[in-house]
């Protein structure tokens, strides 16, 4: 079981690395403004599957952090 939620840590923290990488301002640093607002707008109809994954991300991580340390 203990390979079951370090899978669904991996699935739904990967979507979640995109959204930090694009709140870096590195991101902006390196790509121009142009494209981040046009990568950040292109997230807006996806807001509440961003917040599924990290009520997703949280809870998994808290369960297999009681469980298994």
């Amino acid at each position: 079981m203990r390979y079951v939620w370090i899978a669904i840590i991996a699935v739904s923290a990967v979507p979640l690395l995109y959204v930090g990488w694009l709140a870096n301002p590195l991101a902006v640093l390196l790509f121009g403004v142009e494209w981040w607002l046009d990568r950040v707008a292109r997230l807006h109809p996806y807001r509440s599957w961003i917040l599924f994954l990290i009520l997703v991300c949280a809870f998994s991580v808290a369960v297999y952090t009681v469980s298994y340390h």
